[in-house]
Parts: C-alpha cells; structure tokens; sequence
C-alpha cells in the first residue's frame, strides 16, 4: 500500500511553545486498511526522567556588533597590488606558499617566501585570501584595496580530518520579533553541540529586504545589524552566501541597475567579498552568489513592473570561479553553496563540476529538506525561517518538516548529516508519516545530546508506553528502535508517539 494522498515525506510536525507536536492528515483512501497506517506523530519528555532542558534566558540575544573592513568608495584602484602571506609559529614567522589571493575577479598563488602581485580589476573592492586547509587566518581574511596588503596565518589547534559544520539556510532575518527569536535559538544550540561545530554555512536568503531593491537604506542596515549582531555570538566562524533577499538599495546612484555589483555594497560592509573560498580538512568550500540587479528582468506584481534580479552567474564571475576552483590545493575536492542549484543558474557549471571535482551543493531557497541525486547532487536545508510568511503554520517548513538546519560530520572524503529541528532533540526518523505498516516493522528514532539515563519509549495507543532499545550512536545522537509486530494491533489509523 502507497502512502497517504497528500502526504510527502515529513516524520515530524514541531510546535516551538510546546513539548507536544503531532501531525494529522484530512484525507484517506476509502477502501479498507489492509494494515495499519501511520497518521500521526507525537514528541512528549521522558515521563521517568525529563529530557535536560536550558535555563530559561532572553528570547533575542543582545547585539554583539563588531567592526569589519570596508570598501574605499570613491578611491582609485591601484595598478598593482603586492603583499606577502606570513605563517605564524612558535618559532617566529615565515612565507607561506600557494596560498590562493584574489580580489574576486582573478586568482593568484603565493611564492615560496608567501609573496603575491596581483594586477586588480577595476571594479574590485576587496583584496582576500582562501583559507588553507590547517590553518587559521590571523585577524582579518578580507581587507580594503591598497598597494600594500598583508595577511597572517598560523597553524590550526583542531585536526580537520574528523569535524563537524552546521548548514543553516533561509534565516529571513528582519525587524519581526520571530525571525530575532529563531536566530538567537539557532545561536544558542549550535554552541551547545558536544564537541563544537568548526563552522557554519548559510546558503541564502539571510535577511528579507525586498528582491526588487525597494527596501529604504535604513531598513537593510537594521536587518544587517540584527543578523550579524545575533550571529557574531556564536563561538565558531560563519560563512555567508549573497542573495537576492540580501542585495539592498544602499548606494543605488553609485552601483546602478546594470552594473553586476548592483545592490551588494551593504553586503560588502557587513559581511565582505560575496565570492570567496574557504579550505577545511580536503574539502574546497566555495560561495556563488547568482544574483544580479542587470534590469534585463521584469515581473509584475499589484499592477506595477517590477525589476527583478538575473539568477544567472555572469562571465566575469564565471572566469573567477573556474580560476578559484583550479587553484584549490592538491588533494581537495570541492563543495559549492547557492541559493539553489548551480546547474540551473550557472553558465558550464557541470563542465566546471567534471574538471574540478565538485562533488555536492550546498543549496537553500525552497524551505523543504531535500536531496537531488544530479550531476552534481545537492541538499536544501530546510529553512530556519520556516513558512515565516504564515505565523499560524508555527515556523514549520511547507513540506511540514520543523524549522531547523542540517548537521553535518566529514571524516576524510566521508560526508554524512542529519537534519535538527529548533529546539527539538527527538525525532521520529521512521517510517514515513503515511507510510503502510506491513507483518514486522521497525520504528526507529533519534535522541540528540544524550544525557546519562536518557532513554525513548513509544506508544501507538497513547497509553501503553514501551521502551525502545538503544541500537547505535551516530554523531551526536543516540539511535533507538524498537519492532512492532501490526498483526496484534486493528486495522486502521494509528498515532504513534515517542517520548
């Protein structure tokens, strides 16, 4: 038997004011169960033990604002730029070759003493490095334009062939109270995991400012302030793709509809360059940001044309990715993050995928959690937003999945992940809400931060509570099952619940 009409793939349905959640559906097949049927879904705490839970503290962190570098409008662009990468050590401090420099149109790689020259594009306003893979940059990764630029970095604490990263996708980030409560959540979980998160991903739509540049200045600089305000406590760095809810009216008269850095300068003062690399372990990470303000793209809403951004990777910033990906450091592989798939928005991205082993997307935009098996596969994160455009849905996602993010652990060329619910540690990983139950079948379901004398148990009557049996310990987690034999229980609708 096929599932529920109607009914995808979500497991959980997520109230945040409450322990509580369930799902239901409104719609059946008519003809009788030949087995039993999943329908609902419950989380309650441990009735012996309650699962731990954090002291009460304020629902929006405090603004932690820090200062960044900030392009020098209206100052020529030097002819040349030279510099010199430094390794910091204990022993004092030498050139650091091949690490990769740019200034986000042309790549360059350091000599044996650390030492660059580089010739700027005209319309550059950054000079940065791509962090190599063991070390940490010292200070600033991104710096203003000058004839001199220096950078330092040392040597990593952390092993990098076994570490863990959060994507986080979709914050909307606003003056609306949710979208500052939902971050600061996010926030306090991600430096709650034991052991900590090296990083942070965010794959698009950071803010909401309006995709057609009509949000005021003000509002941009507000929501900015708020974003990275929140995002500046967590212990780990974060690294942030440009998108169309991110471009802003600011500096609208100086970068003009048609030039291809329409809308980023708030951007660039918040956050810096809006393509960029960073190295971890063997992985290449790399941030694409396809959307540009060209008024080559119309749309009419309430009556009004309406310009719109081209979700197309333009050839200037083609050049630059096919530069940045060919000077990634032997032994990578490469991980893109978008908005969304990069087959659909960037010129030869799959020719691009073959040469320099792209191997997964990073991708966020559509609210669902999801996984393409393409060319080059990607994953959506769900959204930590949720459906914030319909506070009735309670923050969840449209394919009714809680708001979250993904987890993930790399180990060497491995990559594995789970998806985490705000402020949800239990989840039911199976079956499928719909899902026919047949003969024998195994529910299983996972219990995030285990705590010692932690358990799950499950009931499918709502009063009879049996306990689950502990069957492995994934990162983070402890997964439970337990098998249920359907022949014992009626035909018809069953609400399974696990606490």
């Amino acid at each position: 038997m096929t599932g529920l009409p109607g009914v995808s793939r979500p497991e959980t349905f997520f109230f945040q004011a409450s322990d509580m959640f369930t799902l239901s559906c409104s719609s059946i097949r008519a003809d009788r169960l030949a087995s039993a049927v999943v329908l609902a879904l419950a989380l309650m705490t441990c009735g012996e033990k309650t699962l731990a839970e954090p002291p009460p503290v304020p629902d929006v962190l405090k603004l932690l604002p820090r200062e960044t570098p900030k392009p020098r409008y209206g100052v020529p662009v030097p002819k040349r730029i030279s510099g010199r990468v430094a390794r910091k050590s204990d022993g004092g401090s030498a050139g650091m070759a091949n690490v990769s420099v740019t200034d986000g149109y042309s790549v360059v790689k350091t000599d044996r003493q650390g030492r660059f020259s580089i010739v700027p594009d005209p319309n550059a306003v950054f000079l940065y490095l791509t962090r190599p893979s063991g070390h940490d940059v010292v200070g600033d990764w991104y710096k203003p334009l000058s004839a001199e630029v220096d950078f330092v970095v040392q040597p990593a604490e952390a092993d990098e062939n076994d570490f863990t990263f959060i994507h986080v996708t979709d914050t909307h980030v606003s003056r609306n109270r949710r979208s500052l409560v939902g971050l600061s959540r996010f926030v306090r979980e991600a430096n709650a995991l034991s052991p900590a998160p090296r990083f942070v991903v965010n794959s698009g739509d950071l803010l909401d400012l309006n995709k057609a540049l009509l949000s005021k200045p003000a509002s941009g600089h507000a929501d900015f302030r708020n974003y990275v305000g929140i995002m500046n406590h967590l212990k780990m760095p974060h690294y942030n793709v440009a998108g169309d809810h991110t471009d802003s009216s600011y500096r609208l008269e100086q970068f003009p509809r048609g030039d291809h850095r329409c809308g980023k300068a708030l951007y660039w003062e918040y956050l810096g360059p809006h393509f960029f690399s960073f190295e971890y372990g063997k992985i290449h990470f790399v941030s694409v940001d396809f959307g540009y303000h060209l008024g080559q793209r119309k749309i009419r809403v309430n009556g009004k044309n309406l310009d719109y951004p081209t979700n197309r990777v333009q050839p200037i910033h083609v050049k630059w990715l096919r530069q940045d990906m060919g000077h990634r450091s032997r032994g990578t592989f490469v991980v893109t993050a978008a908005e969304a798939d990069l087959e659909n928005h960037c010129p030869d991205f799959l020719a691009m995928a073959r040469q320099h082993d792209v191997r997964m997307q990073l991708v966020g935009d559509i609210h669902v959690l999801a996984h393409k098996k393409r060319s080059v596969p990607y994953r959506a994160g769900g959204a930590l937003a949720g459906c914030w455009w319909n506070p009735r849905t309670n923050q969840l996602c449209p394919d009714l999945m809680p708001q979250g993010y993904l987890v993930y652990r790399v180990r060497g060329e491995k990559i594995e992940q789970f998806y985490k619910g705000l402020g949800q540690r239990v989840a039911i990983v199976s079956h499928r809400v719909g899902a026919a139950w047949q003969g024998q079948v195994e529910i299983r379901a996972h219990l995030v931060q285990p705590q010692k004398g932690e358990r799950l148990e499950y009931s499918i009557n709502g009063e009879d509570w049996l306990k689950m049996r502990e069957a492995s310990r994934p990162f983070y987690r402890a997964m439970f099952a337990a098998t249920v034999d359907t022949t014992s229980v009626p035909d018809g609708l069953l609400n399974l619940k696990v606490r």
